[in-house]
Order: structure tokens, then sequence, then C-alpha cells
């Protein structure tokens, strides 16, 4: 994780049971695009959560078609780039257009929430067809194992799809 504040790490840590560095999660005090521009970036990653607002909340930090280039560049393929998006901002047509281009089309849009998020996946790689009844069984195991609401999430992104089976 890259988080270009100290204290907002530290509270983390203190407040939300943000745990010690181990070996699955390094938490990294720098600045994301700095840090995704860096050739050491490249191929590294398989899944990207890009989730950067300024303090107010009122806007993305990083969005332009640049930074979004750098996270596709960043990742492995098959990867994926999710991004919260505000739903509501004056961005969020722009930020879509911009990830359109850095992930050539490749992008799930999903349903706002009731605060106005919306979640948007960008895929790298070869197009994945999963079919329905395989992403339920996963989910039946996310479910079971970490307590996760994923068939929810399962129903959300066949509504979204409208049933159809894509190839993103």
């Amino acid at each position: 994780a890259i988080e270009a504040s100290r204290d907002v790490i530290d509270v983390c840590r203190c407040a939300f049971a943000l745990g010690p560095d181990d070996d699955r999660l390094s938490v990294r005090c720098d600045d994301a695009a700095a840090f995704l521009r860096r050739p050491a970036s490249a191929g590294r990653w398989d899944v990207l959560q890009v989730d950067l607002y300024d303090a107010d909340a009122r806007g993305p930090t990083c969005d332009s078609l640049a930074f979004y280039q750098d996270c596709r560049r960043a990742l492995r393929e098959p990867g994926l780039c999710v991004v919260n998006l505000f739903g509501r901002h004056r961005s969020y047509r722009s930020n879509l257009a911009r990830l359109r281009s850095a992930f050539e089309g490749r992008l799930l849009e999903l349903p706002g929430g009731s605060a106005g998020n919306r979640v948007v996946i960008a895929f790298a790689g070869p197009p994945l067809r999963v079919p329905w009844s395989e992403l339920r069984a996963r989910a039946g195991v996310l479910e079971s194992s970490l307590g996760l609401p994923a068939s929810a999430w399962v129903r959300a992104l066949e509504t979204a799809l409208g049933g159809v089976v894509c190839g993103v």
C-alpha cells in the first residue's frame, strides 16, 4: 500500500487495526503517482486499488491519462485496476474516458453506492471469460471462509452486465 501521509498511516495503525508490515502487506509512505512512474513498478502487480482523494474528499488527486497509463504499465497480465470514483463529481466522466483510453476500453462500471461512489474495474491482459456459475461458486467460498458478502457482489455484477458474460 502506498500512502502519501505518514499521519494517515499512523492513524490507520492505531485506530483501524492496520497491523505491522508482513509478507502479505507492506505500507509505504510515498507519492503514488511517482511510485508508479518508477521503472521498478512496471509489470509488478496483479491488482491496483486506486482511491486517491484530497484531504477534503472533493476530487481525485491523481486522475490524468498519464497516471492511468502508469497504472496499466504497473500491472502483470492478467491484472486489475480497481478505481473508486465519485459518481456525482464533475471529474467522473473525464476519469472514465481516461481509464478507457489507458485500458483499451476494458472497463466495468459497478452500480453506485448510497454515497455516490462508483467502483470501476479496468482489465489488463487477455479477455477474461468466467461463467456465472463459477463466479457464484467462488463467491460462496469467500463468504464461508472470510465472511465477505461476495454473493451480493456477483449478483450486482450480473445485474450490471445484464446476465451476459462479457469478454472484459
